[in-house]
């Protein structure tokens, strides 16, 4: 910290402008190289979308807006190696569960890649309202009912 503290007297006291835009330009190269060594991991969402109904499934931009049914499910669980449901004895078949919990069979398959799982969220959140505009914009062109 003492670093970034030296740094930022000589970038207000010092004349020298030449070195300390070469020092800038060193940081910011350096801040650029930590962002892209960042670990990523890939997630996956299934997010409720309310008041549509659909006809055909609708793929915008690499992800989904679908109608869940089991044959979805049981694709999703093949391509990425996953369960739905914690325990067998438990289990809750979540063609049948997700849409009574949610209210709606429409749902947005979003696959995102991030540093963490709030981010990921975020950023799902976001490519599903970006989905749904375009939905909104080109909407009389869409199988929607």
């Amino acid at each position: 910290m003492r670093e970034n503290d030296d740094f930022l007297l000589r970038l207000k006291y010092n004349g020298d402008n030449e070195k300390i835009r070469h020092e800038i330009d060193k940081r910011i190269v350096e801040f650029f190289d930590s962002l892209r060594k960042m670990k990523q991991s890939r997630y996956l969402f299934i997010i409720p979308v309310m008041n549509l109904t659909i006809e055909e499934d609708i793929e915008i931009g690499g992800n989904s807006i679908v109608t869940l049914n089991a044959p979805l499910f049981a694709s999703l669980e093949s391509a990425y190696s996953m369960k739905f449901g914690i325990d067998r004895e438990n289990y809750l078949n979540p063609v049948d569960e997700l849409p009574k919990i949610n209210e709606t069979r429409t749902f947005a398959i979003i696959k995102t890649d991030a540093p963490d799982s709030e981010k990921a969220l975020e950023l799902a959140l976001q490519k599903t309202e970006t989905c749904l505009n375009i939905l909104r914009l080109y909407g009389s062109d869409v199988p929607l009912s």
